[in-house]
Formats: C-alpha cells, sequence, structure tokens
C-alpha cells in the first residue's frame, strides 16, 4: 500500500470512527441491576441513588426501573450530567401502569422553562420533548398516544437546523419544525422519572376549582434510557424499537378496589388490607 492509499484509508477510517461515535450514547441507564438502590450509568460508570419507593423488576432487556407514581425519583449532579448544547436524542422504553396527573418526566434538566429540556408524557399518553430554543420554551407533542399496561418505545430529537422529531415505535410521531439554539443549563441536576417543580393536576385544573401545584413521579417501568449528542434518523429510531423489541408484557397488575367480604352479613364495619 503507497503513502496515497494509507492516508486514504486513514481518513475514511476516521470517518467511520466519527460517524459511528454520534450513534454511541451520551449517558445510558440499563436498570439491570439485581436488587439495591442504585442505578450506573453504562456510558460513565456513574452510581446513581434510586430515591423514593422504586425498585427493579424485569424489563425489556434484563431489569426495569418500577417508579410509583409518587416518590420515585433519580437524580443526577449537575457537574456529572450529560453536557447537552446542540443536536441530540433522547430514548427510553415505558410501560405505564397508569397517565400521571400532569406531564411528568421520562428525563428532564430544566429551569422555569427558561433553559434546559422536557422529555415525557402527559395526562393523556401524549410523548412530548420541550426545549428553551432561541430563549422560548418551545414544545413538540407527539399526535398519538402510548397505551398503559404495555410496552412503547419513546424518542425525541432536536436539530438546531431542521427542529424536533418524536417518535413511538419507531414511527414518526410529531414534529416542529424550528431552527435555534438550544439553551441548556447546566446548572440544574438532571432528574429520571420526577418533574423538577411541583405541577398543577391537570384535572384539577381543568375544573378550575383546585390550583395546588403537586409533586408526582412516572407510575410504571422505564428501562434502556438513552441520551446521544446528536440528532439520530428516522431509521436509527425504527432499527432501535425493533432490535430491542420485548418479548412479552411488562410485568404490571391491574390495580383494583379493596375487596370486602361476599354474602349477607349483619350491619356493621369490616376490616380490609390496603396495599
Amino acid at each position: 500500500m503507497n503513502g496515497r492509499m494509507l492516508l486514504f484509508a486513514c481518513v475514511l477510517f476516521l470517518v467511520f470512527e466519527a460517524i459511528a461515535g454520534d450513534k454511541k450514547p451520551i449517558a445510558w441507564w440499563t436498570f439491570d441491576e439485581t436488587s439495591g438502590r442504585s442505578a450506573r450509568d453504562a456510558v460513565s460508570g456513574i452510581v446513581d441513588s434510586i430515591e423514593g419507593n422504586g425498585r427493579h423488576i424485569q424489563g425489556v432487556q434484563g431489569n426495569g426501573l418500577k417508579c410509583d407514581g409518587h416518590t420515585t425519583r433519580i437524580i443526577r449532579d449537575a457537574g456529572d450530567s450529560p453536557v447537552i448544547t446542540g443536536a441530540f436524542t433522547v430514548e427510553a422504553w415505558v410501560a405505564p401502569q397508569a397517565y400521571p396527573w400532569n406531564w411528568c418526566a421520562v428525563v428532564n434538566q430544566e429551569y422555569e422553562h427558561q433553559r434546559g429540556f422536557f422529555f415525557g408524557i402527559d395526562a393523556e399518553g401524549r410523548v412530548g420533548l420541550h426545549l428553551a430554543v432561541n430563549r422560548q420554551w418551545r414544545e413538540c407533542v407527539s399526535e398519538s398516544k402510548i397505551p398503559f399496561m404495555e410496552w412503547s418505545h419513546i424518542a425525541g430529537t432536536f436539530d438546531p437546523e431542521s427542529g424536533m422529531v418524536l417518535y413511538i415505535n419507531g414511527k414518526e410521531a410529531g414534529r416542529l419544525a424550528i431552527r435555534g439554539t438550544l439553551l441548556a443549563d447546566i446548572r440544574m441536576n438532571l432528574e429520571i422519572a420526577r418533574n423538577h417543580k411541583r405541577t398543577v393536576p391537570t384535572s384539577l385544573n381543568r375544573a378550575g376549582r383546585v390550583r395546588v401545584p403537586a409533586s408526582y413521579s412516572f407510575d410504571g417501568i422505564i428501562d434502556e434510557l438513552k441520551i446521544y449528542g446528536s440528532a439520530l434518523s428516522a431509521g436509527d429510531m425504527a432499527d432501535a424499537a425493533t432490535r430491542e423489541k420485548p418479548a412479552g408484557k411488562p410485568v404490571l397488575q391491574w390495580r383494583k378496589l379493596p375487596s370486602l367480604p361476599v354474602g349477607p352479613r349483619r350491619f356493621g364495619g369490616f376490616y380490609t388490607s390496603l396495599n
């Protein structure tokens, strides 16, 4: 091999490495731990603590994080969080046991809708990617909804030149064409399964009766949460949804009201147990 061919081969190798590097996550929570109160980022090796009533149960691949809808969250210190300043992608497998009271984060790092990003679902099961672009809070919301008690692959991408795109199970589910710079927030902690601040429940707010903000978390299972430092393509999202497709339904049980003894009884009260 002469010098010119060697140089060409080296350049080609570097190009392929750069392309492959763009498709490697900069953060990846597999939640494959079998016990304990922690979740390890497979990219950085950082071990994050699981707060509240979260636990590891069967997921899409290995285990996933079961969130209780009220207290579960993971907090990554701002200084250890992946730096997102331009194009990026976030994806995860989720199985909601119930829809949240309002928008609830799968993962977010934002401050007062002024800086950073938010990725999650709303009270109707729609997926959303919300960003601070050119100092404006912009929201891309899916047209379709994800079902509860079933696995769904959800993803959102941002490209400064073309805007935001949402995907559900590998298919485009929403798009917002904008151009601009993402105003990141490197001072805020990154949180998984919970919003940074309390939010007014949608149903109560719609009734116009109660406007008291409440704290809550994702209700269901989150698995294979990944963040990339580039905007992946529609083909990449279709491949991800197919490659990691779960073999069965999530290990979740329908919630039921407490049961009382059957048959006629004398008037009075009965003891029962509440989970």
